[in-house]
């Protein structure tokens, strides 16, 4: 994402801040009642730089430019192989994005493991923002998979994710994984641990 970010002239370093940014303004809204999806927030954040960092830039085509670049991330290395563990055991994947379904569908294409799952879910169904997504989404999840949510198992990166499941009758699983959307440096092995 920082080559998105310098491509339209914006400071490199702005690349991992933003994303924060986007999240944070999402619980924010969510935490008012409010609700927009990720896209909408994504724009609204990335227009707010140019007037300080490329006033002479046209916002709309280098705000799209910016976002296109989700289509074109990598999943992590490990993710792949614990795909295929998961699917190996008998259990059934599905994906709760925060943002479109089709940014998803394109990663888990691109890491040849899409047709492990069986659907793609975006919290933008529930029509709620995390935090206050998390229990609609995951009950729609849960309908949607024809299962009781304490069938349900999450695995997340961002720990606010996991947090969200920390009440009776759900089973969160965690991730030590870092989130680094400003290099392709690889990261660290993940570390995956049932929570009771």
């Amino acid at each position: 994402m920082t080559q998105r970010f310098t491509d339209v002239r914006l400071p490199a370093q702005l690349a991992q801040t933003r994303f924060a940014q986007v999240l944070r303004d999402g619980f924010a809204l969510a935490a008012a009642g409010g609700s927009a999806t990720f896209s909408a927030i994504a724009d609204g954040v990335l227009r707010s730089l140019f007037p300080q960092h490329a006033p002479d830039r046209d916002p709309s085509e280098a705000v799209q430019h910016v976002l296109d670049g989700f289509l074109s991330l990598h999943v992590h290395p490990d993710v792949p192989v614990g795909v295929r563990v998961l699917a190996g055991r008998g259990l059934r994947l599905l994906t709760l994005t925060n943002g479109a379904t089709r940014v998803a569908e394109t990663l888990l294409t691109g890491a040849g493991v899409r047709e492990q799952f069986e659907t793609l879910l975006s919290v933008e169904a529930a029509g709620r923002r995390p935090p206050e997504a998390g229990p609609k989404s995951y009950a729609n999840a849960a309908r949607e998979c024809g299962v009781p949510p304490a069938e349900l198992l999450l695995v997340a990166v961002h720990p606010w994710e996991s947090t969200a499941l920390l009440v009776p009758g759900r089973r969160p699983c965690g991730s030590t994984a870092p989130v680094e959307l400003g290099t392709r440096r690889t990261a660290r092995r993940r570390i995956l641990r049932r929570r009771t």
